[in-house]
C-alpha cells in the first residue's frame, strides 16, 4: 500500500516539479529503505530543467570510441 502512491507522487513530481526533487534527492534517498530500488531510481533520474533530456532512440546517437 505504500509503493503504488509514492510512485505515482514520484512520478507527478519528476514531470512537474523537477527541480524539486534534484534539491531534495540526497535527502529523500538516504531515508529510503533497500528494498525499494525502483523509486530510488526515478529519484535519481531527475534532471534540471536546463539540461536536455536526450531521447534513447534516435538514430544520431552513436558511440564513438576514443582514440588514445
Amino acid at each position: 500500500t505504500f509503493y503504488k502512491p509514492t510512485m505515482r507522487a514520484l512520478l507527478i513530481l519528476l514531470h512537474d516539479f523537477r527541480e524539486f526533487l534534484v534539491e531534495t534527492s540526497f535527502i529523500l534517498n538516504q531515508n529510503l529503505p533497500e528494498k525499494l530500488n525502483h523509486i530510488r531510481n526515478v529519484i535519481l533520474s531527475a534532471s534540471p530543467k536546463s539540461i536536455p533530456c536526450r531521447d534513447p532512440y534516435h538514430l544520431n546517437n552513436q558511440i564513438v570510441p576514443k582514440k588514445l
